[in-house]
């Protein structure tokens, strides 16, 4: 039996173990925890790392690229950002033997068990990431479910992992690998031209009975969803994932004089023991960043899971978008930037 023990962040902090290059602009950091503990997490799932940038941390949130069961660490595979400050940092200054907080692996867009059913994997740009996690836990596991994989990139040089993934699918045998170029002519293995939705379901003959995973920028999210619903396919076996730049370190927003109308409800913030009346309409996160209370933050939205603190007392509504899961939640935990008390709570913030 393997009695290692499972990483669970905080002061565990992760090390960078080794930085390889992987494309223009483009670098996979390894990260082990200091304590040599297990990390465990299902393929598609991210990390929240703390990017000290001056005297704040930036916290971001990447998905892991290597599949769970490959040693005992994670790749990060992460494009550097134009104008974006926290991944310039990590391509710059981050180097081997340096450590990073975290928080430990969340997400809804996995794969947590052997699939039933053909998969769909279509990705564009930084969205390769989650596609790759899948792949090579498949691989390592020899799954040899049938896979038809699509990914986009601006050029030949930007296409991720694509020699590893082609060598993969060819010891396989049950995988289809097609690679799509927004610039410059198709050659041999390599199709030209931006998709729209009418191209996926030419493409991919099994979008309608396959378990389709998608994750990439907006507008190519939305197309491929759209191709997805004209097939008359369950909307259940359709995952997306999309990303965009990178959220800035946000300060609370400024309440209306008709949100703040309502009644205020109070909180309470340990250990520090600080109090703030939170206004109608203000989330638990900005009454405590507003009263000083430092809670991690990063997309704002209820999808990374950054702002998770424990609630000790009281009743809150939340509306999250997958940054939490049912267990988190039956254990007393919430989302500070998605809730809203229903009347005096207490939060234990870590």
């Amino acid at each position: 039996m393997d009695m290692q023990a499972i990483w669970r962040g905080g002061g565990d902090r992760l090390v960078c173990a080794a930085i390889r290059d992987e494309a223009p602009g483009v670098k996979t950091f390894r990260f082990v925890p200091a304590s040599g503990s297990r990390i465990v997490f299902d393929p598609g799932q991210f990390l929240t790392i703390a990017v000290p940038l001056g005297d704040e941390a930036a916290w971001r949130s990447f998905t892991i690229a290597s599949s769970p069961l490959r040693g005992d660490g994670v790749d990060l595979t992460i494009k550097a950002q134009a104008g974006g400050r926290a991944t310039r940092w990590l391509h710059d200054s981050l180097a081997p033997g340096m450590s990073l907080e975290s928080r430990p692996p969340a997400g809804s867009f996995r794969l947590a068990a052997a699939p039933d059913r053909p998969l769909v994997l279509v990705s564009a740009g930084s969205g390769a990431t989650p596609m790759a996690a899948i792949l090579r836990w498949l691989a390592d596991r020899d799954l040899r479910v049938p896979v038809h994989h699509v990914h986009v990139g601006r050029t030949r040089e930007d296409l991720l992992f694509r020699e590893e993934l082609t060598d993969l699918a060819h010891r396989i045998g049950t995988w289809r690998l097609d690679w799509i170029v927004t610039r410059g002519a198709p050659e041999p293995g390599i199709l030209a031209g931006r998709p729209e939705a009418g191209f996926w379901t030419t493409l991919i003959p099994s979008l309608r009975d396959a378990e389709v995973f998608a994750c990439g920028p907006g507008a190519f999210m939305s197309a491929v969803a759209a191709a997805h619903r004209t097939t008359g396919a369950a909307t259940a076996r359709f995952h997306q994932e999309s990303f965009g730049t990178e959220a800035p370190t946000a300060a609370p927003p400024a309440v209306l004089p008709s949100e703040a109308a309502g009644a205020e409800q109070l909180a309470r913030f340990l250990p520090s023991g600080r109090e703030a009346m939170v206004r109608s309409g203000e989330s638990l996160l900005d009454a405590a960043l507003r009263v000083g209370v430092r809670i991690p933050n990063s997309c704002r939205q209820g999808i990374c899971g950054t702002c998770r603190v424990r609630k000790v007392s009281g009743e809150v509504s939340m509306t999250h978008a997958g940054g939490i899961s049912d267990e988190e939640i039956a254990d007393g935990d919430i989302l500070a930037c998605c809730a809203h008390p229903q009347g005096p709570v207490t939060l234990k913030v870590s």
